[in-house]
């Protein structure tokens, strides 16, 4: 937890301590913060479009009665990492917004 805390701010574990022990205030490494926030987003948006793209080809095989099973597969599998991105996402905002509202 204490790694977790010392690396959320930007510090090494000793400087965290340090800074805890005597009261000093933390404050974010901002930026870090805004590369990990741009790094997420980047993610979605190449797993959406993958996504956007299989559903499209899926549905015009669909409607001529050729889909595949592999590209349903594929599509399914798609969609679950997605889903699972936007949870990590989720998680992330949550563990900040505690993060920020620690004292």
């Amino acid at each position: 937890m204490i790694r977790d805390s010392a690396k959320t701010h930007g510090l090494t574990v000793t400087e965290y301590v340090l800074r805890k022990s005597f009261g000093q205030k933390l404050t974010f490494n901002h930026v870090e913060l805004l590369k990990e926030l741009h790094q997420m987003n980047l993610e979605l948006a190449r797993t959406g479009n993958n996504i956007n793209q299989l559903a499209k080809y899926a549905n015009t095989m669909n409607k001529v009665g050729k889909l595949k099973p592999e590209i349903a597969d594929k599509l399914h599998t798609s969609l679950s990492t997605y889903l699972q991105k936007q949870d990590e996402v989720r998680s992330a905002f949550r563990k900040l917004i505690r993060e920020m509202s620690k004292p």
